[in-house]
């Protein structure tokens, strides 16, 4: 990426100098097309010209016709010599004190590109480094169940004459690791599917919750009021699940769950919290990050994208979603959807 950086840096200082050059340019040529002659100019004699002027007035010399046109003639051709010096002047310091400008102004381009070419590059940074950690992660993953179905299977296979028993276990191994495998893509495939964005129809999150809470068979505390928003049915319906799920499974034996929807200052809110284990507030805002698990829920069923599919649903319906560690243990984790 500093390579990119660099030749982005570049590409602003060579753009700059280029503007600045013309810039440069256009000024002195505006500056050396104006009028030149004095009588054009409106220029009057200038310095000490008092001793020229004596002799031009003095009677002695102005009697004579000839010196009075010579001394007019002299008196023109010294002050439009005295203009032109003077013009010529004033371009030579133009153009030096522009070239310095220009100079000094192209070194703070160079700082100044390198800064906002780093800070341009900052999210594409870090969405490279997200996708390779993804990709690494899921790589990971995936080889998981792979690796226990071969070990099942090298290690039946490595016996002379393998009994039914070990044939048996083998293939309940082998199907248990391919029910994870599955249960991995299918938690990819519905990631890969919220990145799309969603369509608008009319849903209430109370009504979804309702129906996630009775598909669970589990007790839950709820309290349900009308959350009406506007997205899509499916994708919200795998939000909720995916969070009552995650406070079911992660939480303690005899653990409570809450679920709780309503409309708070024109939103749709869903606020969902366990009784789970206890939990350091500085690990919550990884828990959003796909396969990314607490130390503690490392022994339990799941592959860390629960939390990451919903908090890519909520980004695309434009909402927020906020996950706080409870004093006594668990999580809460708060939905907000426009209404």
């Amino acid at each position: 990426m500093n390579s990119v950086r660099a030749r982005l840096t570049l590409l602003y200082v060579v753009l700059f100098t280029v503007c600045g050059t013309v810039v440069v340019t256009i000024t002195y040529g505006l500056v050396a097309g104006l009028p030149s002659s004095p009588a054009e100019v409106g220029v009057r004699p200038a310095g000490n010209q008092d001793d020229f002027q004596a002799r031009c007035q003095d009677p002695q010399y102005t009697a004579d016709p000839a010196f009075r046109l010579s001394c007019d003639r002299l008196y023109q051709e010294g002050l439009a010599a005295g203009a032109q010096n003077q013009r010529q002047l004033t371009l030579d310091n133009l153009l030096q004190y522009s070239t310095l400008t220009l100079l000094a102004t192209i070194v703070l381009s160079a700082a100044a590109g390198w800064l906002v070419a780093g800070r341009a590059l900052r999210p594409v940074e870090a969405a490279h480094a997200a996708q390779r950690r993804f990709v690494a992660n899921a790589a990971h993953e995936l080889r998981t169940p792979l690796t226990v179905m071969r070990t099942a299977v090298d290690v039946v296979l490595a016996k002379p004459v393998p009994t039914n028993a070990e044939l048996t276990g083998m293939g309940n191994e082998v199907a248990t690791a391919v029910h994870q495998a599955e249960g991995l893509i299918d938690g990819l495939l519905t990631l890969a599917r919220t990145e799309r964005p969603p369509t608008h129809e009319e849903v209430d999150l109370a009504t979804i919750a309702e129906d996630v809470i009775d598909a669970t068979g589990q007790a839950v505390h709820a309290h349900l009021e009308a959350a009406p928003t506007l997205g899509d049915p499916v994708t919200l319906e795998r939000l909720v699940a995916n969070l009552v799920e995650n406070a079911i499974r992660h939480n303690v034996p005899g653990g409570e769950v809450w679920v709780k929807t309503g409309h708070l200052e024109g939103r749709a809110v869903l606020m969902v919290d366990n009784t789970g284990p206890m939990i350091d507030p500085k690990a919550v805002p990884g828990l959003f990050e796909p396969f990314r698990r607490l130390a503690e829920r490392t022994g339990v069923a799941g592959h860390g994208l629960g939390l990451a599919i919903v908090a890519q649903i909520v980004t695309a319906h434009n909402g927020t979603v906020l996950a706080l560690a409870r004093q006594g243990g668990g999580l809460t984790v708060t939905v907000s959807l426009p209404g």
